[in-house]
C-alpha cells in the first residue's frame, strides 16, 4: 500500500495557525509543543523538524507585516477616521491573529514584549509620525499608539462585551474624534 504523500505547507500553516490558537489563549510558557501538534493533526516532531522548536514556531507565528498606508495624503480633516479605520483593518484581517498572540504574550513574555515594541518602532511609529506631519504641538506618538492598543486590548484581550458587540463603524465614530485631536491637535 503506498505511503500518502504529505504537503509540507500544508502541515506548517496547520502548525502556525494551531501555535497562534493556543498561544493566544495560553500564552507562550503555558503552551506545549504536544498540544499545538495534536490541534494540527501531526507528530510533534514535525515542530522541531519545520521551525526547530517550540520558540521557532512562536517567533513564525508572531510575525506581522501591518503594510500600513501611507497617511500623508489624508485630507487632515479625516486623518482619526483613517487612522482607526486602518487600524482595525489590521487587527482584523490577516495580521490581527498575529497580533492578538503578541497583545495577549507580551505582559508575560519579555520575547513578545520586544517584537511588539519592533513592531512599533519600525511600523507603526513611522506611519503615525507620518500622518502628523510637522505639527508639534500634537502629543508624542506614544499617547496616539497607546489609545489604538488600548482599544485592541479592549476587544481582543479583555473582552469588555460593549467593544466586542460593538460594530466597525460604531467603534470608528467613538474613536476617530479622539484621534482626530491626538493626530492634528484638535485643528483639521
Amino acid at each position: 500500500m503506498p505511503t500518502p504523500r504529505r504537503d509540507a505547507d500544508a502541515t506548517r500553516r496547520a502548525l502556525v495557525a494551531a501555535a497562534r490558537d493556543r498561544f493566544g489563549r495560553g500564552g507562550y510558557a503555558a503552551t506545549t509543543v504536544r498540544e499545538i501538534a495534536a490541534d494540527a493533526g501531526v507528530d510533534p516532531a514535525l515542530i522541531m523538524r519545520y521551525f526547530g522548536g517550540k520558540r521557532g514556531l512562536y517567533d513564525v507565528a508572531v510575525q506581522v507585516d501591518l503594510g500600513l498606508p501611507d497617511f500623508t495624503d489624508v485630507d487632515p480633516a479625516h486623518l482619526g477616521r483613517a487612522v482607526v479605520e486602518a487600524f482595525l483593518d489590521r487587527w482584523d484581517g490577516d495580521a490581527g491573529e498575529s497580533l492578538r498572540v503578541l497583545l495577549a504574550a507580551a505582559g508575560t513574555d519579555p520575547e513578545a514584549g520586544d517584537r511588539m515594541r519592533a513592531t512599533f518602532e519600525h511600523q507603526v511609529r513611522p506611519a503615525i509620525e507620518a500622518a502628523r506631519g510637522t505639527r508639534e504641538e500634537t502629543p508624542p506618538v506614544e499617547v496616539i499608539v497607546s489609545t489604538l492598543i488600548g482599544l485592541a486590548t479592549l476587544r481582543h484581550v479583555v473582552r469588555v462585551p460593549e467593544v466586542v458587540a460593538s460594530t466597525r463603524e460604531e467603534i470608528v465614530e467613538r474613536f476617530a474624534p479622539t484621534l482626530q485631536w491626538l493626530l492634528t491637535g484638535g485643528s483639521a
